[in-house]
């Protein structure tokens, strides 16, 4: 168990019935971040590719209880911080989308508006 280190990153709000947390995960000195939804009687655990590519699926990991027994110290009890979240705000992340959507894109040259060099041809 030792090879995992867990902390907050950020509540992010919540997300109908539950909470929704961003975690940083430390496994064996490298950094990956998850996430933790939970509800007062249910919580979905997840981490990146990257991580799940190293240690398989966590739900079958020896360590995953102890994972989410480190989640539920972690993370405020879902009592004492639902009702003081506001919804999660998925527009800073689409804001983004949207802008990059809104610039000029460079115009490609067709290949068929390519001039043949005399002597190269």
């Amino acid at each position: 168990m030792d090879d995992f280190d867990l902390s907050v990153l950020e509540y992010l709000g919540k997300l109908e019935d539950g909470v929704l947390v961003i975690i940083s995960i430390m496994y064996k000195g490298q950094y990956f971040e998850g996430t933790f939804f939970y509800t007062k009687n249910d919580f979905v655990f997840t981490i990146s590719e990257e991580l799940e590519s190293l240690v398989g699926d966590v739900k079958k990991h020896p360590d995953y209880l102890e994972l989410v027994r480190r989640l539920l110290r972690i993370t405020v009890p879902y009592d004492e911080i639902f009702n003081n979240l506001d919804e999660v705000d998925f527009t800073k992340w689409v804001k983004g989308v949207i802008e990059l959507e809104g610039l000029e894109v460079p115009r490609i040259i067709d290949e068929s508006e390519i001039k043949p060099v005399p002597g190269l041809e």
